[in-house]
């Protein structure tokens, strides 16, 4: 498997898995942080090569930080809190409790899919300065520093994400939603090479931030909660899978997604610019194209791929001034 293909597969259980304990957290849900506790210090394990130990194991409620490497002398604390109070919260906690006579660096893992923004670069505690900047960390920072990894790391990481999340997922989708995806693709390359729309003179630029939250701003918080809430049920890996099954090469992907961009346009625009109105519209058109070909046609399936290829600018695309 091509180093990105596994990059894109680890994204997708990334993507899943932080919205997934960004969701609970707001329900206050206490297993949730267990959970992220044992399943961060397995994966950085394998990342890395440390030897984290989750301190709560042996210490109930561990003051300041969750995970521990002796031999290297760091020290990590996991939070879904993305707040500067939360960081200067766990730095006084470590230099009071007087862990950095123990530990000579000190991490935070913020449980998001992007690393917060923080105006200050570093926080100082008596003598102890934490390099903000550097030593916050996130599945964003975790992402890019794996892509300077071995295809035989990534591996591993997707052997342990599979087993981890896939018994939640992806072992619970149906033939008929792996199914409907492959038809689904199948028929938009079959009226790609059909069609007469136009995509040689057309540039686009892929930019999900500013497409979700700065042109659909209206309609952003619709469209990140249902792509979340179908993640959560599908997982990351549902499209890659079917697009492996079917052979798509590079050539074949680029062309369908140009199509792709074409048609949704179109749709777009119909719709006087709403995107909720024009997934829909979408979805029911192929959704009904599929069921007069014989094929299957689960209807929420469907719209996740299209949201998911709205998240990567296939679906309304953002035209490069």
């Amino acid at each position: 498997m091509k180093k990105l293909e596994l990059i894109n597969r680890i994204t997708g259980h990334f993507a899943m898995i932080s919205s997934k304990i960004e969701l609970q957290s707001t329900q206050n849900l206490h297993d949730i942080n267990i959970f992220s506790e044992f399943f961060i210090r397995d994966l950085l394990n394998i990342v890395y090569g440390t030897s984290l130990e989750n301190l709560n194991s042996t210490e109930q409620n561990s003051t300041a930080i969750d995970l521990v490497d002796y031999e290297l002398k760091q020290a990590l604390q996991i939070t879904s809190t993305k707040t500067f109070t939360k960081i200067k919260h766990t730095v006084n906690g470590f230099v009071e409790s007087k862990r950095n006579l123990t530990f000579e660096e000190l991490f935070i893992f913020i449980l998001t899919t992007k690393t917060p923004k923080f105006s200050h670069k570093t926080y100082s505690k008596d003598d102890f300065v934490f390099n903000v900047a550097d030593n916050v960390k996130s599945f964003e920072t975790l992402l890019s520093e794996l892509m300077d990894k071995e295809i035989d790391i990534l591996q591993k990481v997707i052997s342990y994400l599979d087993k981890e999340l896939l018994s939640e997922t992806e072992d619970d989708i149906t033939e008929n939603e792996m199914a409907t995806i492959v038809s689904l693709i199948s028929y938009l390359s079959k009226n790609r090479k059909n069609s007469r729309l136009d995509t040689n003179d057309k540039k686009t630029i892929v930019d999900p931030n500013n497409k979700i939250n700065s042109r659909f701003k209206k309609y952003a918080e619709t469209l990140k909660n249902s792509y979340m809430e179908l993640l959560s049920v599908y997982g990351g890996n549902l499209i890659g899978t079917a697009e492996n099954h079917l052979g798509i090469d590079d050539v074949e992907g680029i062309l369908l997604k140009e199509y792709l961009k074409d048609l949704s346009e179109e749709v777009l625009e119909t719709n006087n610019g709403n995107p909720n109105k024009s997934l829909e519209s979408l979805t029911i058109s192929f959704q009904a194209a599929l069921k007069k070909a014989g094929k299957r046609h689960d209807k929420m399936a469907i719209k996740f791929y299209l949201l998911d290829q709205t998240i990567k600018c296939n679906v309304f695309p953002i035209h490069d001034e």
